[in-house]
Order: C-alpha cells, then sequence, then structure tokens
C-alpha cells in the first residue's frame, strides 16, 4: 500500500526555487502528518467542549440563583416529599427509653392555582377553616400560579374539612411534626426543630445527621428525675425572685449527666413563642465568677503542695489589704489564729489569702491547669464556652482567685472538677449521649481525695452548708456567693450556689444548684447556705430512694460531733 500522499504545502520551497506553490510527494511513515491533524481536531473539540462547559455553568448559576428565591421551607418540604422511603426522623429518648423528642406523621395542605373550580368563594371557603391564614398570603399563591404551600401540620379535623370541601386545588402532601412530650422539661437540652423541619439549636442541631437517618439518640438524663429538678429549681426562683437558675445532677465515676436544667426555659413544641435568652443553657452557655466553691480548689492546691501546711495557724484578725483602695474582709470573724480547716469551713476570704500566699500564683496556674480548667470542656452533643481565667496571672489575681473572684466558670467545668476532687482523683470526661465510653484518668491520690471529702462533709455539719443537710444521708459540699460587676465594679446584686456530693463517705452522686440575682431576703442572709443549699435538701429527699441512696435513721459520724449553734454567715 502507497503510504504517499499528494499535499500542498506553502511553506516548503521545491528545488526548482519557485516561489510558486508546488504539489510534491511526501512519505509519512510515522503519521506526522495524520496525528497532527488528529491533534488539530482534538484542540478545536477540546475548545467547543470548554465553551460548551461554560455555558452550562452558567445556566446552572441562573438556575441555582433562582432556587435561592425560594424559601427554605420550600425546599425542605421538596427534600421531604422526594425521600421515597418517608424516612422518620428519629427520636430522643432518656436513660429510660421515654420519649423526649419524636416525630408523627402528618399532612400538610398545598395550593395549585390553576385547578381551583369555585374563584368567587374560595377564599372565603379556606378562611372559614383556616381563619389564622392571611387572605394576602392567599392572594399571592392565586397570582403566582405555582403549586405552594398553604398550611403545614393539619389537625385530623381540618383534614376532614378539606375532605368534604371538594376542592381539587387543595392537596395533600405527606409530612412530619416533632413533637416534645415533656413540654419545657428538656429545651434546654434537646433544643429544637422549626415546623419547617430546620434543626434549630442543641441536640437536635448537633446529632441531626443521625436522626435524619432515622437513628434515635440514647441520653444519660432521667426524665423523673428532671421533673423533680425542675418543680423544685423553678419553686426555689420564685420564692427567691431570682433572675434565672440552673441545676445539674453528674455521676462522679462515669461522668453520666443525670439531669440538667436551666431556667428560664420554653417550650419547643411552640417556637414561635420563644422568649428572648430563654434558649440559653446556664449550665453550658454562662460564666459566673463562683465565690467561695472555689477555695475548695484553694485548699486542694495547698494540701497538695505542702503537707504540714494543715497543721499552721494563719492570723485573720485584721482585714488583708488587696490593694491600694481595697481590703478584704470577713463577715464573721475568727480567733487571731485559724488552722486551715477553720479557715475552709468557715469560709475565711482573709485565711483563703493566707493559705494562698504560702504556696504563690505560678503554682496556683500549674494546679488550675491540672484541674484541666484552662481547657475548653468537651462533650459530645454539647456546646460549651471555654472558662475565662486571669489574662496577668500574677501575686494580686492569684489572691483574689484564691477566694472565688478573678475567673468566671461553667457551672458544668466546676461539677466537673469537684467530681475529681472527690471520686478518688480521678479525671471523668462527663457526657450526656448514653452509649459512650467512660474516660477515667487518675490525676490526685485518693488521699488527698479523702481530705478533700472530709472537709466538705465539716461544711454541712458545722459550716455554711447546714440547710443542705438530710437526715441520715451523710452529704459534704460547698456554698457559694459572689458579687456581681456593674460596669467593672461590684454591686450588691449576687450569685449564689451551692455544690454537694454525696454520700461523701463512698461519693456516686454530684448535685450543683445555682441562682442567678436572689432576692427576698435581707442582703445580709443573701447567701449561698441561705438559697441554694435548702434546693438541694429538698430535692434529695425527694429522689434518694429512686436513686437507691437509702437513708440511715443516724450517721454514727454525727454521734461524734458535738452539734453547736455556728455563728456563720458566708462570705464574699
Amino acid at each position: 500500500m502507497n503510504k504517499s500522499r499528494r499535499i500542498k504545502y506553502d511553506n516548503i520551497i521545491p528545488k526548482t526555487f519557485s516561489f510558486d506553490s508546488k504539489f510534491i510527494d511526501f512519505t509519512d511513515d510515522k503519521k506526522l502528518i495524520q496525528n497532527s491533524q488528529v491533534s488539530e481536531v482534538l484542540n478545536l473539540g477540546k475548545k467547543r467542549l470548554s465553551i460548551f462547559s461554560y455555558l452550562i455553568f452558567i445556566l446552572m448559576a441562573l438556575l441555582i440563583v433562582k432556587s435561592f428565591k425560594y424559601s427554605t421551607k420550600n425546599y425542605l418540604l421538596i427534600k421531604l416529599s422526594e425521600n421515597k422511603d418517608n424516612l422518620m426522623r428519629g427520636m430522643i429518648l432518656d436513660r429510660n427509653n421515654n420519649v423526649i423528642s419524636g416525630s408523627i406523621p402528618v399532612k400538610d395542605l398545598y395550593l395549585e392555582p390553576n385547578k381551583i373550580l369555585d374563584n368567587v368563594n374560595f377564599i372565603d371557603q379556606v378562611r372559614l377553616i383556616f381563619p389564622d391564614i392571611k387572605i394576602e398570603k392567599i392572594n399571592n399563591i392565586i397570582k403566582s400560579g405555582k403549586y405552594r404551600l398553604l398550611k403545614k401540620h393539619l389537625s385530623k379535623t381540618e383534614e376532614v374539612k378539606i375532605l368534604k370541601l371538594g376542592e381539587p386545588a387543595l392537596k395533600f402532601q405527606e409530612s412530619q411534626k416533632r413533637i416534645y412530650p415533656q413540654n419545657n422539661l428538656f429545651s434546654q437540652v434537646t433544643g429544637f426543630v422549626s415546623k419547617y423541619g430546620v434543626p434549630k439549636s442543641k441536640l437536635e442541631k448537633s446529632q441531626n445527621q443521625n436522626l435524619e437517618k432515622g437513628q434515635n439518640i440514647y441520653l444519660t438524663l432521667d426524665a423523673k428525675l428532671q421533673n423533680i429538678f425542675y418543680e423544685e429549681l423553678k419553686s426555689g426562683m420564685e420564692k427567691f425572685n431570682a433572675r434565672a437558675a440552673a441545676a445539674i445532677m453528674m455521676d462522679v465515676n462515669t461522668g453520666e449527666i443525670i439531669t440538667m436544667l436551666s431556667l428560664p426555659d420554653y417550650n419547643p413544641n411552640f417556637p414561635n413563642k420563644i422568649k428572648p435568652f430563654s434558649e440559653n443553657n446556664l449550665i453550658t452557655s454562662a460564666r459566673y465568677e463562683m465565690g467561695s466553691t472555689l477555695k475548695t480548689f484553694n485548699v486542694a492546691m495547698a494540701l497538695q503542695g505542702n503537707i504540714s501546711i494543715k497543721n499552721q495557724f494563719f492570723d485573720v484578725s485584721k482585714p488583708y489589704k488587696l490593694s491600694k483602695n481595697y481590703l478584704v474582709h470577713d463577715v464573721v470573724k475568727l480567733s487571731n489564729q485559724a488552722n486551715l480547716n477553720d479557715i475552709f469551713v468557715n469560709s475565711s476570704n482573709i485565711g483563703s489569702i493566707k493559705i494562698f500566699d504560702e504556696i504563690g500564683h505560678i503554682k496556683q496556674k500549674e494546679f488550675f491547669s491540672k484541674l484541666k480548667l484552662d481547657k475548653n470542656l468537651q462533650i459530645e452533643g454539647l456546646k460549651i464556652i471555654r472558662n475565662r481565667l486571669p489574662e496577668k496571672w500574677n501575686q494580686l489575681s492569684g489572691r483574689s482567685l484564691s477566694f472565688g473572684y478573678g475567673a468566671s466558670l461553667t457551672p458544668i467545668s466546676l461539677v466537673s472538677t469537684y467530681a475529681l476532687l472527690v471520686n478518688g482523683g480521678y479525671y471523668v470526661q462527663p457526657k450526656i449521649l448514653k452509649n459512650l465510653e467512660n474516660k477515667k484518668k487518675r490525676i490526685f491520690s485518693e488521699t488527698l481525695s479523702k481530705e478533700i471529702r472530709d472537709l466538705l462533709h465539716d461544711v454541712v455539719i458545722n459550716g455554711s452548708g447546714k440547710k443542705a443537710y438530710v437526715n441520715g444521708i451523710d452529704i459534704g459540699g460547698k456554698t457559694g456567693t459572689a458579687r456581681k460587676t456593674n460596669n467593672k465594679n461590684y454591686g450588691d446584686k449576687v450569685i449564689t450556689s451551692f455544690v454537694g456530693v454525696f454520700p461523701i463517705t463512698k461519693p456516686k452522686y454530684i448535685i450543683f444548684i445555682l441562682l442567678d440575682e436572689p432576692q427576698n431576703l435581707n442582703s445580709e442572709n443573701l447567701y449561698g447556705g441561705n438559697t441554694a443549699a435548702p434546693i438541694f435538701s429538698r430535692i434529695l429527699k425527694r429522689i434518694a430512694i429512686d436513686i437507691k441512696i437509702y437513708p440511715k435513721k443516724q450517721l454514727k459520724k454525727e454521734l461524734k460531733i458535738t452539734k453547736k449553734k455556728s455563728l456563720y454567715n458566708e462570705t464574699f
């Protein structure tokens, strides 16, 4: 086969040296010419494909922009209708499989304007069934001529009325409605799903991917205990006319959160009625200067770093000059010389500073880091804000911190740290999702933990925590009171709290109660021991049997203690 081809080339000069175009014989054994032509065709194809792709891209962009004109609700409804399996959203259940959040099948009503039979009476007929639907909405759908949502989540009665109407322009579409059988009880934990299917906050949002697949979420929370906490916390909040209140109960050995409450709250069944700030979960999303509850950390630091400090005596007879313009006082004066136990049980601010001065701010900062208070606490399913510790950690800030000021902690962080101090020295990762693995790591010795437990027990028996006492249950705890800042100065409004651990000889649970700006008492009585501690006591009396804490008739340890009238009033 002759591979030669006659090709006209203007850029090849023949031997005759003629500048006219010539036909020459060219043998293309290596297919150079053919490959060149193929390359030209491919390049042309690529250019055409690029232009075509660019046009497609512009068209798609226009379609996307146009689609954004539709509201989120229409997008989600279309998405839901395309779900061939009509998959029901998963439930959220408590530790005993009580439903906290679930979905039920319902119908939505759509309007197809071009199928309206009676244009004259249509609007009046619809308004008779749905008086809450505005005439303007119906008119706008009719004018658009498009198939649009008219009413979400019809009741059975409304369905029957529409069927009786016999209007082909009104059509049903399968849907689902998120319901919360416990109403307000878990609102600060679950968050809510809007009526258009958008998960707005908390577990509904953080666990949305699993819930959308129909997977159930099992929590460590207990609905029965949560209800008891709710009743007592709300009652206490109303009694003291507090601005807000919070409570949490946690297993100190497993990290399981049994209850978690924050008031004010809201009913997730009615998202349109949620008031400002009622969505805030104070346990995880608020920081407070905790006052005297932080003195436990100060004492633990001292005991860990200096064993002999237990036998030292400190002069607490005079106010402590914290700065040029600020003197630290004790409300109730102790004897001139007080040891560590006296200082802690009677919550002496002056004594706490003097204990700190034996240690110093460098070791204090290291100790707070060991307690993980400088870390961002992570709990799967919940979003937790970070603690705010001193920016300039020096002797001055350290002294303030020794008696509860200069650092703002989240309640969940405080509770986790107390659990570490009383459970034998193990850091336990808090959790609210039931099936997660327990994470436990030893930080302190059992010896230090026992010393802390004994001190906390003494606070309830002889100190500010007497009103937390429950007959027959050995309790340890610490009250807290802290003035709130007002334009960078401390005012008269306070945060009061109580953290209680029980049974203190072998701790199982910890409960924390907080009241924000309690009132209705004389200012000299607005302390954690008079406000938060009694709420703790009422709760524990009601839940003791349910959590298998069986009160003894009389504690042997109590018999050895001489009961004496306390002169104690908790200091700031």
